[in-house]
């Protein structure tokens, strides 16, 4: 998922990196969908109902609220967010990892119950994150970093679920074949993907696997792909010098028509008006 709004990038310097609620448009659709990363995610809603998705629920955050997603846990975030004021906190497991007791294996945390010191620190600094939309000078820096140090000092100090065997993803017996179909369209987007290959690389007939990934990200594979194509089709189109006919074609794309049509039918503009578009955020 990309946002507009990065304020911190991972560094040596920083723990983190922090997004506000202003998604790219470009990646709606993608951000909707079943996702996953490496790293942990620390969530605060200031205003509005967020409604984040899991394989096995559904969570509901309303105003003031805070969740954590462990790392590699599969999850989903609503489309339209018009009405949310919310901030987003990714921590890197390199940071977690020399201050785990365990140093060869990931921990699995869990939120502290409300009104303890450790949710009060933990919801302090993210709402105050939520209003940290710049840098202004050093001291600003200064500032954001101390909530991100004792954000992370809250969850390995008060925070590991020491009665959970830690497991990376989904929960979800049956998951893993879905992640493994998502892993391989974002690896060989650029080359032609059949519903007969990618199924018999998951081990499943093609209409069992059509019917399997539909169930399990409410998208169907030839969307979700074409997804994939038409958001690194769109990057590529910005670059100067790069043609609708090259960013089509460079990006799987069978021709330059299915790529017009994909994105005025994702979009409602042509890949040249999403260009300009976008350009002008």
């Amino acid at each position: 998922m990309r946002y507009k709004r990065i304020l911190i990038e991972y560094s040596k310097n920083y723990a983190a990196k922090i997004f506000h609620n202003s998604l790219d448009n470009e990646d709606s659709e993608y951000k909707s969908t079943f996702h996953w990363h490496s790293e942990y995610e620390l969530i605060y809603v200031e205003k509005g109902e967020m409604v984040i998705r899991t394989p096995e629920s559904q969570i509901i955050l309303g105003d003031n609220s805070l969740h954590l997603f462990n790392s590699e846990e599969v999850h989903a975030y609503p489309e339209n967010i018009d009405n949310l004021q919310f901030t987003i906190v990714n921590i890197s497991p390199a940071v977690i990892m020399p201050y785990y007791k365990n140093g060869n294996s990931l921990p699995s945390f869990v939120l502290p119950k409300e009104g303890t010191v450790a949710y009060r620190n933990l919801f302090y600094s993210m709402k105050m994150l939520n209003f940290c939309k710049s840098y202004d000078n050093s001291i600003e820096v200064l500032r954001v970093k101390s909530f991100l140090n004792n954000i992370c000092y809250y969850l390995i100090k008060d925070c590991i679920d020491e009665d959970l065997e830690y497991m990376h993803g989904s929960v979800s017996d049956d998951f893993d074949c879905a992640r493994n179909a998502i892993n391989y369209m974002h690896i060989n987007y650029k080359n032609k993907i059949t519903l007969e290959e990618i199924a018999r690389y998951v081990g499943m007939t093609p209409s069992h696997f059509s019917k399997y990934f539909k169930d399990k990200t409410e998208i169907t594979f030839s969307v979700y792909l074409r997804n994939i194509r038409l958001k690194h089709a769109l990057q590529e189109l910005s670059q100067d010098g790069v043609t609708v006919r090259e960013a089509a074609i460079n990006n799987g794309f069978p021709n330059v028509n299915a790529f017009i049509i994909s994105c005025k039918k994702r979009y409602n503009r042509t890949p040249l008006e999403m260009r300009d578009y976008n350009l002008a955020q």
